[in-house]
């Protein structure tokens, strides 16, 4: 196994069902966004994961960020195998339909991105999952005064991976930008 680098990964729960409409909920922190118009982003997972063939068989998944409140919840679900546990009746969350798409998603869940799966990129121990984000819902609880998420309101849960620890979002100390509005730019 190489090096994996200290680097804070978000905590997403991704959430897709089989062909008896049964949801599926996994744990994942390998997450990124690719494009903003459209809206691309990308989750790695694991070949051997359930909720992998789901999305494979299927075409579509949900990314749903939890809250520090469902912690313990979203552990669980990156530890119990999904071919032979209903995650949403072994925990708190709560399954309500996509807006826009046939996929679960979770009520409990602030933000919650509703996929279409564009590619699936074999990459190693895991397959890059891109998806175009057809449907965005958040909770108006999590946001500031404009609109925007506020991430001490959403409290997401940040993973430390070489050490498999988990940690919250601190003060900010800083904005995009500022290094040009104290006259430094060109």
């Amino acid at each position: 196994m190489g090096v994996i680098p200290p680097i804070p990964y978000p905590v997403v729960l991704l959430t897709a069902k089989d062909e008896e409409k049964i949801g599926n909920i996994t744990t994942l922190i390998w997450i990124g966004t690719f494009s903003q118009e459209p809206f691309i982003i990308g989750v790695a997972v694991k070949k051997k994961r359930y909720s992998y063939g789901l999305v494979k068989k299927s075409g579509v998944f949900g990314i749903n960020i939890p809250s520090q409140d469902h912690l313990v919840d979203a552990d669980y679900c990156g530890y119990t195998k999904g071919s032979t546990v209903d995650k949403f009746k072994e925990t708190s969350f709560t399954p309500v339909d996509g807006k826009v798409i046939d996929v679960p998603m979770i009520k409990e869940c602030p933000v919650k991105l509703e996929c279409k799966l564009l590619e699936i990129k074999e990459l190693g121990d895991h397959d890059l999952i891109i998806g175009e984000v057809v449907h965005t819902e958040i909770d108006p609880s999590v946001c500031d005064e404009k609109g925007r998420i506020d991430l001490l309101k959403l409290k997401p849960i940040i993973a430390n991976y070489p050490q498999g620890t988990y940690h919250m979002v601190g003060d900010r100390i800083g904005f995009w930008g500022m290094s040009m509005a104290g006259g430094r730019g060109v």
